[in-house]
């Protein structure tokens, strides 16, 4: 199961149609957006052994859960970390959950640099930006 944390959306993820919107999104996102982009999710970009590692590591019959928060990280900010972190806790001990990784996904430059004009960052330094929140909050447990 995927879910997905965004601004506008909190998507419930689980076999295909059976997924079901939790909240809703407000339609800010073009219909075209999921084509463009699409060299920011390069498996350069996405450690997916975190995945693989930790469903090894896992001796329980819960259900497995995967977190995904998405949105411009124009700058990445402590809330981003802390909503993923409280998410987490909230269904691994009210749900009983397995939350196996969690995954910040900026999106793309052409979508962040109209909404944003000058205030703009591109993505190269948005995810490095993201890969530094990540390690700072790793050290901090």
């Amino acid at each position: 199961m995927v879910i997905l944390l965004g601004s506008n959306v909190l998507l419930h993820g689980g076999p295909p149609g059976q997924q079901k919107k939790i909240s809703h999104d407000d339609g800010r996102r073009g219909s075209g957006d999921s084509d463009r982009g699409k060299e920011m999710h390069l498996e350069s970009t996405t450690d997916l052994s975190i995945i693989y590692s930790n469903l090894n590591k896992l001796k329980s019959n819960k259900e497995n859960i995967i977190l995904i928060s998405t949105g411009e990280m124009n700058p990445i900010h402590r809330c981003h970390i802390s909503n993923m972190i409280k998410t987490k806790q909230y269904l691994e001990n009210i749900h009983d959950y397995n939350v196996i990784a969690g995954y910040i996904s900026p999106t793309h430059d052409e979508y962040v640099q109209e909404k944003l004009g000058n205030y703009f960052i591109p993505s190269h330094h948005r995810i490095n930006m993201c890969q530094k929140a990540i390690q700072e909050e790793n050290q901090q447990d």
